[in-house]
């Protein structure tokens, strides 16, 4: 149980920056949408999308920081 909660901690924490990558993409196309105007109605969808990805990630980042990890665990690294 204990090594996949360790596989588990260390591919989100893969993850994590990829996670933040997609939140800044979809940012970027909320902001170009609203651009364009009332021809767009993707800006309101896109920001909602935004809205729920940021949050379950800080969700999932929390119920994380709460699972014991030692140290040496926590160094970034390839998958096993």
């Amino acid at each position: 149980m204990e090594a996949g909660q360790d596989n588990l901690v260390r591919a989100i924490g893969e993850l994590a920056p990829l996670l933040g990558t997609v939140i800044e993409e979809l940012r970027q196309l909320s902001q170009a949408a609203s651009a364009e105007g009332p021809a767009s109605d993707l800006g309101p969808e896109l920001r909602r999308l935004v809205e729920a990805v940021d949050g379950n990630t800080a969700a999932v980042t929390a119920l994380l920081r709460q699972l014991p990890v030692s140290p040496a665990e926590e160094a970034p690294g390839p998958l096993a």
